[in-house]
């Protein structure tokens, strides 16, 4: 895939931090202020650097710093969550921005990683949610409804049928989630009525 300098990480950093800080009412000088607190010395000029593509590199500290003062996710501000062009993962190679998400969260290797490699280094409970019918619907619940959120004015307006489709797959995420857990309810009532069938029998 062609090299697209647009969707370089810092160029999409400076380009939600942007939205984000506008959104917050919060301008450049308020936002290097709260910086400041949390012990990192950026001025006004140097938001506005990083905002108009003058600054070439975001350190991983000032990234989580910036997520950190901006109240969002990390990865909210290293992928924009409102769109799914490639991003440059290196100078070499990239992938939709769903793809890098879904990475960058620890969901699912990138493209050419092996599978087996990036899952030996998952948290167990991390994999055993992700690999259960209920922890796969759950996530994509919430896939869904973050889609919502977005598509209704939270975050950026959306058209009328943008939010229609994203109001229905939240409802459907939801619906197969609730089941679900209404499957783990049974089959947890039914061990317990076979548990208390035992322990009758052998009273």
């Amino acid at each position: 895939m062609e090299h697209n300098e647009r969707w370089a990480p810092t160029s999409v950093i400076a380009k939600r931090v942007r939205e984000v800080r506008k959104r917050r009412g919060l301008t450049a000088e308020d936002l290097a202020n709260r910086l400041v607190e949390q012990g990192i010395g950026w001025q006004r000029s140097t938001v506005a650097k990083l905002e108009n593509g003058k600054r070439e590199n975001v350190t991983v500290t000032e990234w989580l710093a910036l997520a950190y003062v901006l109240g969002v996710a990390p990865v909210h501000l290293l992928v924009d969550p409102n769109d799914d062009e490639p991003f440059q993962i290196t100078p070499e190679h990239s992938e939709s921005g769903s793809t890098v998400r879904a990475w960058v969260r620890g969901s699912s290797p990138a493209q050419g990683v092996d599978t087996r490699t990036f899952s030996a280094e998952v948290p167990e409970g991390e994999f055993a949610l992700r690999d259960h019918f209920a922890g796969r619907a759950l996530a994509a619940a919430q896939s869904d409804v973050e889609r919502l959120i977005t598509r209704s004015g939270f975050v950026v307006e959306g058209t009328e049928d943008e939010f229609q489709s994203a109001l229905d797959r939240a409802r459907a995420s939801v619906e197969r989630l609730s089941a679900e857990i209404d499957h783990i309810a049974e089959g947890h009532a039914s061990l317990a009525r076979e548990a208390q069938q035992v322990k009758d029998s052998n009273g």
